[in-house]
């Protein structure tokens, strides 16, 4: 997943302020890209966050847990992402003076097409941009574990009701109008909050975001990056081992999971 910062126009000699080139932008999107194939996804439990003020998509600071240790289930994060060092392909404007080969004008043809049918066509401006934009339906996208998590959760059974999902989105930010980040789809969807340097939680300007899984999979969203960080909301019964497999279904049928390594985490009961 990744949230570009301008950079998404092509070279324009029109323009006189070669800054302006860099970072204007006709569309929100500047580029959107086909699912990763299986071989490319991965889960895996990461460090807590730590929060990152200046660019709160840059994923660089999510490492793997140390899985060994117990965890309250605050400290628990895990994610289906895309593996990183590995390739999607992209549809983008034109960039650059050329020449440009056949597959660079299709691909170029194909960015049109999808900017023209998601109405991005008017953003006009210099600033943030999204990139490796998703653009089928989200089916669903479901977590599960292999052991028991309480009462009402056996193994093997939907804890989508327990779990809140971080995610990057385009869409709430071009149904607002291009007017707001802050403008959501769902009625739990919320900003995220880095902390900033005097100790003070400011809300992060931008199109990440956290909601409910339950309504994450009611609103099925299309215009997203492929990349999800799973928190849970309530303690297990008992301290208790887990690993979390995680499945993303489009609306073509693809099918796409993994999962994570093994995660103790401290129970309710103790």
């Amino acid at each position: 997943m990744a949230i570009v910062m301008g950079a998404c126009d092509k070279d324009d000699s029109s323009k006189d302020d070669a800054a302006q080139s860099i970072f204007w932008s006709q569309s929100f999107i500047c580029s959107y890209a086909e699912l990763p194939t299986q071989d490319q996804v991965e889960a895996a439990v990461l460090e807590k966050p730590v929060a990152h003020v200046d660019d709160p998509a840059n994923l660089g600071w999510l490492q793997k847990a140390n899985v060994q240790s117990v965890k309250t289930y605050q400290d628990v994060r895990f994610v289906l992402r895309h593996k990183l060092g590995t390739n999607q392909t992209l549809y983008h404007e034109l960039w650059g003076t050329g020449p440009f080969s056949k597959e660079e004008k299709t691909a170029a043809a194909k960015f049109t097409e999808l900017s023209i049918a998601n109405d991005d066509q008017s953003y006009n401006r210099e600033g943030q941009s999204f990139g490796y934009c998703l653009y089928k339906k989200t089916e669903s996208l479901h977590v599960v574990s292999d052991a028991a998590y309480d009462a009402q959760h056996p193994a093997g059974t939907l804890l989508d009701d327990i779990l809140d999902v971080d995610f990057w989105s385009a869409e709430d930010f071009l149904k607002s109008g291009y007017n707001s980040f802050f403008d959501y789809l769902g009625e739990t969807t919320r900003p995220i909050y880095p902390e900033s340097s005097d100790g003070a939680e400011v809300p992060a300007v931008g199109p990440f975001m956290i909601e409910s899984l339950a309504e994450f999979n009611r609103i099925q969203r299309t215009l997203i990056n492929f990349g999800f960080i799973f928190m849970l909301t309530k303690a297990p019964d008992q301290t208790s081992t887990h690993r979390f497999t995680i499945t993303y279904t489009n609306e073509d049928g693809t099918v796409l999971s993994a999962t994570t390594d093994p995660a103790t985490i401290q129970g309710a009961g103790k």
